[in-house]
């Protein structure tokens, strides 16, 4: 028998490298679709034989880079996507363009694609808090000017008109964590000093899915013929807050009492102060736009960010194996056995 194909974009970012490893051991020959001149440091610690993986550099962009390859591909995952930039503009030219081009090739090249499986963001939806989780049926609606969650929500407009004639997908991942999240790192090196941040106002929490748990819920939607044109959320049992997390990493990785870590109260005026200087600074400096910036000053300060797995549970079958405290703790290990903390 004729072994599966798949192609994904993105292979190289965190969710990327663990699909791609997940994939790959199922027995798919797979395209890992890297942009050029970045690095697949992580694909190849989190999965060093890279069998069944073929590494390819390209750009969303480019037709022509992503038709030879999409060509007789059973299945395509597009992860590749900006999480920052300076406006809309910026973040609606990779999100949106990019995945409305791919689209289009696979529309001209692959006619008999068996599933396209868009990965999006819970902030495409908005906000959501433990009493009133995000859920599939409710109305998208993303946190005003909040530039990524906009152009997630651009990104899935433009795919569902192409439901008819592609058979899609779209996961709206929460905050993914596990071994590999290099978002999270900077937390752990104010925790190992012994203190944390504290963003003044309400307790806000947010819902966490493993990167173990999310790719397996990837690989779902792929293979089950319930997932055509559905969107799902996926995410372990429980919600968390920043404050608790930072303790949980001070308990788990660092061995030290829960609640003993020195809080430091960030008001919001001086968030955004912090986020407009970084712009203005590496504007300047003519670099990438910083991972704190005005539109992640919205994000934190948004009531919640909580959603609700019972559709992909009942749909899917889905099943996360691992707890919020067990993520984390995967997570601060990772580092640990880096050598980076």
């Amino acid at each position: 028998m004729k072994k599966k194909t798949a192609f994904i974009t993105g292979a190289n970012g965190f969710i990327g490298s663990y699909l791609t490893k997940y994939l790959a051991e199922q027995g798919i020959e797979t395209i890992a679709y890297i942009l050029k001149g970045t690095d697949c440091k992580l694909l190849k610690c989190v999965y060093p034989s890279l069998k069944n993986v073929r590494i390819v550099e390209g750009n969303i962009l480019d037709k022509k880079s992503l038709q030879k390859h999409v060509k007789g591909m059973n299945y395509i995952f597009h992860l590749a996507g900006v999480v920052t930039g300076y406006n809309q503009e910026d973040f609606d030219r990779i999100n949106v363009s990019g995945t409305q081009n791919l689209l289009n090739v696979c529309l001209d090249a692959n006619p008999k694609l068996e599933r396209f499986v868009i990965i999006s963001s819970s902030a495409a939806a908005g906000t959501g808090t433990p009493d009133e989780p995000l859920t599939e049926d409710k109305e998208a609606n993303p946190i005003p000017y909040e530039c990524y969650g906009t152009s997630k929500y651009k990104m899935e407009n433009h795919a569902i008109s192409y439901c008819d004639y592609i058979p899609i997908s779209i996961v709206r991942p929460c905050a993914v964590l596990g071994p590999g999240n290099y978002v999270t790192f900077d937390s752990y090196k104010i925790i190992k000093l012994g203190m944390k941040l504290n963003f003044y106002g309400k307790l806000r929490h947010f819902s966490v899915v493993d990167v173990d748990d999310i790719v397996s819920g990837i690989y779902l939607c792929a293979i089950n013929p319930k997932a055509i044109g559905e969107v799902f959320y996926f995410c372990t049992k429980g919600t968390i807050s920043i404050n608790d997390m930072q303790e949980i990493i001070n308990y788990k990785t660092f061995k030290r009492k829960y609640g003993s870590l020195l809080s430091i109260t960030i008001p919001k005026f001086a968030f955004q102060l912090a986020a407009v200087f970084l712009e203005w600074l590496y504007q300047l400096q003519k670099k990438p736009a910083p991972f704190i910036n005005q539109s992640k000053v919205l994000a934190a300060y948004a009531p919640g960010q909580v959603v609700s797995a019972e559709k992909a549970k009942k749909i899917l079958g889905w099943k996360p194996k691992y707890s919020i405290v067990e993520t984390i703790a995967r997570e601060g290990k990772w580092f640990q056995d880096q050598g980076w903390i």
